[in-house]
């Protein structure tokens, strides 16, 4: 007599033992990627306080802001590229000197300012970041900052590091009301013809910094946000008494350090 074939499968046990693994792998995994995320915040917060110490340092070595330098090209040589006329990706020797007015400047056409890229490239030549920067916005047409070109990267996401001098006093659909002639550093995505200012955290992780670094307030206090629209309840950049809106749950900020450097 022929022998019957009796098809063999999982039983439930079995069944429930894969679906267990499966769900401990999946739980691993997104516990993991919070986890790396968690470091990565850490990391852009320990990134800020290291810039912000080097700045202070230049201007006690020199007495003059980074960027803003008037003697550059005495300490580090003239730049083999033209200052103040070139948007490039080409890197120089040599730096280019700010104009010593005391704030940190970028101006377009005709006498093109690049301070806040001078800023990078003279706290680099003195020794005091790691890195090479070109000193200049990215060539025209392109992305301007560009994250380990013309100013440092960050651990978080695909962000870079811009230092400023703000001028604005009033709000508007990027900013809060900012006073005038403030020193900031911020963090962002780079973006075309723009700054690194894209969006790069939810508001509920740019909560968390505010609330470890300053007064948990996006619209005042030494730490800020940008796009108060989106980042924050804010129905005006005029709302100073704004919460973070930590219900959205996609990037929806940049964040704006003051700093006293």
């Amino acid at each position: 007599m022929a022998k019957r074939f009796t098809p063999s499968g999982f039983s439930l046990v079995e069944l429930s033992i894969v679906l267990v693994i499966l769900g401990l792998l999946t739980g691993g995994i997104l516990a993991g990627q919070s986890l790396i995320r968690a470091a990565e915040l850490r990391g852009a917060l320990n990134e800020y306080q290291r810039y912000f110490m080097s700045s202070k340092s230049f201007v006690d070595r020199y007495f003059a802001l980074p960027g803003d330098f008037s003697r550059a090209q005495s300490f580090w040589g003239v730049s083999s590229l033209p200052c103040n006329t070139t948007c490039t990706n080409a890197q120089s020797t040599g730096t280019c000197n700010g104009n010593g007015n005391g704030i940190i400047e970028h101006l377009g056409s005709p006498n093109l300012i690049q301070e806040n890229y001078y800023f990078w490239q003279h706290l680099a030549l003195a020794g005091l970041i790691e890195g090479n920067y070109t000193g200049r916005c990215g060539a025209a047409g392109s992305i301007n900052s560009i994250p380990n070109q013309n100013i440092p990267a960050s651990r978080l996401g695909r962000g870079g590091w811009n230092a400023n001098t703000y001028t604005l006093t009033t709000g508007h659909a990027v900013h809060f009301n900012i006073a005038s002639n403030e020193n900031r550093m911020f963090l962002g995505v780079a973006q075309a013809n723009n700054w690194a200012t894209g969006a790069i955290m939810l508001p509920e992780e740019a909560w968390n910094l505010d609330v470890k670094v300053d007064d948990g307030k996006p619209a005042i206090g030494n730490m800020i946000t940008r796009y108060w629209d989106d980042c924050t309840n804010a129905v005006s950049g005029a709302t100073l008494s704004a919460d973070y809106l930590l219900t959205h749950r996609s990037p929806a900020c940049t964040i704006e350090i003051k700093g006293s450097f």
